[in-house]
């Protein structure tokens, strides 16, 4: 190897030496950039579930307050009671009906109307939400209320119409209640 083309392997050599290390400090540059964005996402993401957090505390607070103080009304010694419970990446909402410290199946053991009058605040909870003047059009939504809670279904209703600004569309067989409609039809 002649005295040249050994000089001409030293430049190569070292011109490559030099693209390495301005590559290696491209990618270190790089490297800081993308921690710092992810290190701001870090706390973005921190600030989020914060606010979730939060939203869901009051959230949580607001429906449980509606929807017992108007089975309070009907069934007393009865609560409602919601969990924000994270599932599969995101957060459901585990509703619960207690009788004292007993937690009742919706579905299957507490009758006599309990999830229909959680049932109907629930959905004027929802419209409230919505933030205009909801309407609730609803067709028999306490046929299962039964007894002595039927006789206070008028102070739910009445309690929901000034407290949320609902105006109630209603189809029923409200026989024997106290139920107090601005217009009544019957047939």
């Amino acid at each position: 190897m002649t005295l040249a083309e050994l000089q001409n392997r030293v430049v190569t050599g070292r011109a490559r030496l030099d693209i390495a290390h301005s590559k290696a400090s491209e990618a270190h540059d790089k490297l800081l950039e993308l921690t710092d964005l992810l290190d701001t996402r870090r706390k973005a993401l921190a600030l989020l579930q914060s606010v979730a957090s939060q939203t869901q505390e009051q959230l949580k607070q607001a429906v449980e307050s509606a929807v017992n103080s108007s089975i309070e009304m009907l069934f007393p010694g009865y609560s409602f009671l919601v969990n924000f419970v994270p599932k599969n990446n995101k957060v459901v909402a585990e509703l619960e009906i207690k009788k004292g410290t007993t937690e009742l199946d919706p579905v299957a053991s507490t009758g006599g109307g309990v999830v229909d009058a959680i049932s109907f605040s629930l959905r004027a909870g929802c419209l409230m939400l919505a933030g205009k003047r909801p309407i609730l059009i609803l067709d028999e939504p306490f046929k299962h209320v039964r007894g002595e809670p039927r006789q206070d279904l008028g102070k739910v209703l009445g309690t929901l119409v000034d407290t949320m600004g609902v105006q109630v569309l209603m189809v029923s067989d409200v026989a024997g209640t106290d139920i107090n409609a601005s217009t009544e039809y019957s047939f």
